[in-house]
């Protein structure tokens, strides 16, 4: 944001977008409206077009005037679960001018049932996971994923959670029976080997870089060293890994479904 840069539009972009004479930040884009560019089009006048489907915060669910029809209570409840930077994709499609246009917006997509998310979500980072339907009588949210035995939708800055390799389910913490500790592990690596994979929110670090997706990528890369560690592994993990996830390995976790140690 803040350069003059021309900016290459076309369908699938992500873009902010700020309506004329509107005071906005262009410090993280936070007040500025998202949206993801369907199609783009000149009038007879030789004037551009964009058409666009909107983001939604939320704020905006929260706010009924922004909604044909309000959410149901339960919908509600789920949506407080989403993160700070956090946006729905929608179905919600406007006509925009190009001169509202104010930059190229980067938004993540994250599937949260996947533990194999092969980029980073920043604490800053914007990202989507579910779609707002808002074409019918009411206002739909779809590939809304609910986990646990609690059956909530995950809030990567609330929860934290294990994953389950044999029945592919997330779990939180707070939801397990107390866990087993283990017998002592006769080297750091092979303490490593035995770390499960987890994410969310840990109250020691403000924030690990691996908090919103999950450490699934860290934990395949240590597998594929088996034996062999490399030199500087611990490096290459990271401080955050160290602190948080190792100690996890010396307590045996068992999934509620299947039984099994995670």
């Amino acid at each position: 944001m803040g350069n003059d840069a021309p900016l290459l539009l076309k369908a699938g972009v992500n873009i902010y977008v700020a309506p004329k004479g509107e005071e906005t930040s262009e410090d993280d884009g936070n007040d500025w409206w998202k949206a993801r560019i369907k199609s783009l089009g000149k009038d007879k006048s030789g004037k551009v077009w964009i058409t666009v489907y909107w983001y939604y915060c939320q704020e905006h669910l929260d706010n009924r005037e922004w909604l044909p029809f309000p959410l149901s209570k339960k919908l509600r409840q789920h949506m407080k679960s989403m993160g700070g930077n956090e946006v729905v994709l929608s179905n919600h499609e406007d006509t925009i001018g190009i001169d509202t246009v104010k930059d190229i917006c980067n938004i993540w997509t994250f599937n949260d049932r996947d533990i194999n998310v092969r980029r980073n979500i920043g604490l800053k980072d914007f990202f989507w996971r579910f779609n707002l339907n808002i074409s019918t009588r009411k206002v739909v949210v779809d590939n809304l994923s609910l986990h646990c035995i609690c059956q909530k939708v995950y809030d990567p800055e609330a929860d934290l959670q294990i994953y389950c390799s044999s029945c592919d389910a997330w779990w939180h913490f707070k939801c397990l029976d107390k866990p087993t500790p283990v017998d002592p592990f006769e080297s750091l690596e092979d303490q490593a080997l035995c770390v499960p994979v987890i994410r969310g929110q840990d109250n020691e670090l403000d924030f690990a870089d691996w908090q919103i997706a999950g450490t699934g990528e860290l934990v395949k890369k240590i597998q594929t060293w088996g034996d062999v560690f490399p030199k500087g592994w611990k490096d290459e993990l990271g401080e955050d890994f160290m602190k948080i996830c190792l100690p996890l390995a010396e307590n045996a976790y068992v999934c509620p479904k299947c039984k099994e140690v995670m």
